[in-house]
C-alpha cells in the first residue's frame, strides 16, 4: 500500500493486479478471496483518487460490494464498449463520488484496458471525455465542497448526464 501511495504522491497512476487470465485449481471462493484482499489495498489508500478501473466481474463486484461497501451505484454510461463507469448512489465517507469503470475480464482486445486508462486520464487532467455514450456529470468524483488543492482530484467538463440509473448491487 505504501508504494502505490507514494505513487499517487507523484502524480503517477499505480496499477494493482494479479496474474493474467484463469488460475486454475482456484476455487470460486478464493478467487473472491484473492478480490477482497486487492479491494482491502484499494481501500487502504489516502482520498483523494481520481478513479479505479476494476478489471474482472469477481473483482469488481468485490470491490463495490465489500470494499466500498456500496449498496447502489449510478450508472453513468459506458466508457468503451461494455466497460460501465459508475459512482455511488450516495457518497461514499471517505471517497465521495468515485468513478469506478467495471471492466469484465473476457471483453475487449490488447489496447482496450489501455484506451479506458487513457480516457480517464485526459478528464482528469481537465480535458473533455470522448467515449461514446459516456456523458459523466459536471462535478464526478467529488462532493461539493471539498478541496480543489490536489491533481488528483479533478471534474469532468462536460454537460451533466441526461439519464442517470440506480442499480442495485
Amino acid at each position: 500500500t505504501d508504494q502505490l501511495q507514494q505513487l499517487l504522491c507523484t502524480g503517477m497512476t499505480p496499477v494493482l493486479f494479479s496474474s493474467r487470465g484463469e488460475l486454475h485449481g482456484y476455487t470460486p471462493a478464493r478467487q473472491r478471496e484473492l478480490a477482497l484482499q486487492m479491494a482491502q489495498v484499494v481501500m487502504a489508500l489516502e482520498p483523494p483518487l481520481g478513479y479505479v478501473i476494476a478489471k474482472g466481474g469477481t473483482t469488481s463486484l468485490t470491490l463495490l460490494q465489500q470494499g466500498l461497501q456500496l449498496q447502489q451505484v449510478r450508472l453513468l454510461g459506458q466508457l468503451l464498449p461494455g466497460l460501465s463507469l459508475v459512482h455511488p448512489a450516495a457518497p461514499h465517507h471517505r471517497f465521495g463520488r468515485l468513478p469506478v469503470v467495471t471492466f469484465p475480464g473476457n471483453l475487449g482486445d490488447q489496447t482496450t484496458l489501455s484506451r479506458c486508462w487513457q480516457l480517464l486520464e485526459a478528464v482528469r487532467r481537465g480535458g473533455r471525455a470522448v467515449a461514446a455514450g459516456a456523458a459523466p456529470p459536471a462535478h464526478w468524483g467529488r462532493d461539493a465542497g471539498e478541496s480543489a488543492g490536489c491533481s488528483r482530484c479533478w471534474r469532468w467538463r462536460s454537460a451533466p448526464l441526461q439519464c442517470l440509473k440506480d442499480q442495485r448491487l
